[in-house]
């Protein structure tokens, strides 16, 4: 099982790529970045919503679905109301 704090979508990114026969360089190239940092940052542990997104957009791949699936039975607190 997955931990919630832990999703992990680098691994799951570079799969994405083998899948579609693609390198990381490639990608890279589609989200402007330098091919070894890409590659730092998906053997990582941590990577940022605008990278996931333009990751999502360029492998027409929705890795947000994965945190939703994880938290589909989380409950938010309302909010508490202020007293005047």
């Amino acid at each position: 099982m997955i931990k919630k704090e832990n999703v992990p979508i680098g691994h799951l990114i570079l799969q994405e790529l083998a899948a579609q026969e693609r390198s990381i360089a490639w990608l890279a190239k589609k989200v402007h970045y330098k091919p070894s940092t890409l590659s730092k940052i998906l053997h990582g542990d941590r990577l940022g919503s605008e990278l996931i997104q333009r990751i999502t957009e360029v492998l027409k791949h929705n890795y947000f679905v994965y945190f939703y699936l994880l938290y589909q039975d989380f409950e938010p607190k309302l909010p508490l109301k202020m007293e005047k």
